[in-house]
């Protein structure tokens, strides 16, 4: 006999795919492992004439030979099924979307893919076959998909799920129904649950992601923690939430996710919990909730990856306006850069901003000739640079700003634009203003020191190393340009090296010539020097910057810039 089954507990993915695989598989048997999830209870008083699905009771074990498992690899959660499971001579047939485990099944057939919802292996392998599905069953499959993907809205939704469910839908799937079900109101026992945690819910600020855990303790059990849990997490506006209750003698916890720097189920592994980076359950015999919470606590400071902070993504040096000037000029510098507002400092304390319309205001009522100072905004908005980037964000929507200055006790540090929020939730697939006319397809990063250990001599690579580790302690950073690079990679030799700092370029080749007994060759003027060794080899050296010109056939004025800036120039 071969039967189907699903983990304890059972949620609509669960049960969705036991549906799919009957499709797969029509000759097995399906049977409910354990307990049902509220959700399932209800829909099961409607529906479950129209389900042919046993209890263990209901059948004869000991004629299984094959269990065709679905989203659940392990044993463990197979209820009262637990115990066949663990005999020998059962063939085992695995669907699952869970990270694998130490404890999972041995199968001789084991599809485990990332998806956000296992019934959308299934689904696919129906759509590959052209097996016909009813509306019905259309609607069973599509319940599984959008309620273990947040309706689509779940960071762990994949493409395929989305197809998936586009398939479904063209198979007459009700979404009426879905919405019906996926839509539950909380019941008294869960608003009160909900109340609890939220009075006895403590933010925790580790490595900058702002973490939740929740304490409830009572005898009574109460369904629906992992919805609880997620309100939790809204509510609260953290990037993580733990729920940790107390319930009948067992300590329930369930965790959720929405930063990549914390992966649940891997905090919650020490407590012998599964479950995906973004969502996970564990349930604990032999401790208080507030042992567990000492355990979650100490795994998430081994786990957790440190969020950005203002400083990671902040634009440095930051063009400024002296106080002193007049609203013309600060017109012709804003113009100058592109720029449509510029912090106004006072020597390196910054004491206001100044923009575009505040200069066209001047024009108008012709007093271009006016210091900015009586125009500019003060008591601007500004962040230190441990601020982490969500409460940037937060910031910049609630005041509706489109920069903030970094600060560290009024001395300008850096800024952050909308454009730099945007890409720390975009990536480089962020909309960019202006045209990439070459795109790089390989690696996106590449440890490059094998390679230059290969073809460059070893003398070169100390120095190299040198001037990296001379340029941190002067609170520069220096990189590798030009030609050099290019040749690098084109594999023709080119030891003419140069290189640009951001910070201060004239100061590093001095430090060198005087730690490796070379001249520094310094011009002040366009900030570059020419750093010549003992044996001849020159370096060029260069600090990180923007160049304009006053007038035609003028030299250029030179200023500090980014990396990225100076690298646009050229």
């Amino acid at each position: 006999m071969e039967i189907i089954t699903s983990h304890n507990a059972l949620d609509f993915d669960g049960l969705a795919a036991m549906v799919a695989a009957g499709k797969l598989y029509p000759g097995a048997v399906k049977v409910f492992s354990g307990t049902l999830s509220k959700n399932i209870r209800q829909f099961m008083a409607l529906y479950k004439d129209l389900f042919s699905i046993k209890y263990p009771k209901e059948i004869d074990l000991k004629q299984v030979k094959r269990m065709i498992v679905v989203d659940t690899a392990s044993a463990n959660r197979l209820g009262h099924l637990k115990e066949l499971a663990s005999q020998e001579g059962i063939d085992f047939y695995v669907y699952d979307h869970h990270p694998p485990s130490l404890d999972d099944l041995p199968a001789s057939i084991r599809e485990v893919e990332q998806v956000g919802a296992v019934t959308t292996l299934l689904v696919e392998k129906i759509a590959e076959r052209s097996i016909k599905l009813s509306a019905f069953d259309a609607t069973i499959l599509a319940l599984g998909i959008y309620e273990d993907t947040g309706s689509l809205l779940f960071n762990s939704t994949t493409p395929r799920d989305i197809s998936a469910a586009a398939y479904l839908l063209s198979r007459g799937a009700n979404l009426s129904v879905v919405a019906n079900f996926m839509d539950q109101p909380f019941s008294g026992e869960q608003r009160e649950l909900l109340h609890v945690l939220l009075n006895s819910s403590q933010h925790h600020l580790i490595k900058n992601i702002d973490v939740v855990i929740a304490l409830w303790d009572s005898n009574e059990f109460i369904p629906g923690l992992d919805t609880v849990t997620y309100r939790l997490l809204e509510i609260e506006n953290c990037d993580v939430a733990f729920a940790v209750a107390l319930m009948q003698g067992k300590v329930n916890v369930v965790g959720r996710s929405r930063s990549n720097n914390v992966k649940v189920n891997e905090v919650l592994r020490k407590l012998g919990g599964r479950g995906h980076d973004r969502a996970a359950s564990a349930i604990v015999k032999g401790k208080s909730p507030d042992e567990v919470r000492e355990i979650i606590m100490a795994e998430l400071e081994k786990t957790v990856q440190p969020g950005l902070l203002a400083r990671d993504i902040m634009s440095t040096p930051v063009k400024t306006i002296p106080q002193n000037i007049s609203m013309e000029e600060a017109g012709r510098i804003m113009l100058r850069y592109g720029h449509t507002g510029m912090p106004v400092v006072e020597g390196e304390k910054m004491i206001g901003v100044i923009s575009r319309r505040d200069v066209d205001k001047a024009k108008i009522h012709d007093l271009g000739h006016a210091p900015i100072k009586g125009f500019m905004s003060s008591g601007v908005l500004s962040v230190a640079p441990d601020t982490p980037v969500g409460e940037i964000q937060r910031m910049m929507v609630e005041y509706d700003v489109g920069r903030l200055p970094v600060t560290d006790n009024n001395r300008l540090m850096g800024i952050v634009s909308r454009t730099d929020i945007l890409r720390t939730l975009h990536g480089d697939d962020y909309p960019e203003d202006h045209e990439v006319l070459y795109s790089f397809t390989g690696e996106e990063n590449q440890n490059c020191l094998a390679i230059m250990q290969e073809r460059m001599p070893s003398r070169l690579i100390a120095t190299l190393r040198l001037a990296g580790e001379m340029a941190e302690s002067i609170g520069s950073r220096v990189y590798c340009v030009g030609g050099f690079v290019r040749d690098f990679f084109l594999r023709v030799p080119n030891f003419d090296v140069d290189l640009v700092v951001e910070g201060d370029g004239e100061e590093l080749a001095r430090k060198m010539a005087r730690h490796l007994g070379g001249k520094a060759r310094i011009h002040e003027r366009f900030r570059t020097a020419a750093l010549i060794l003992p044996d001849g080899t020159k370096i060029d050296i260069a600090t990180a910057r923007t160049e304009y010109y006053e007038f035609p056939a003028a030299l250029p004025k030179v200023e500090k810039a980014s990396i990225r800036e100076d690298m646009y120039r050229r």
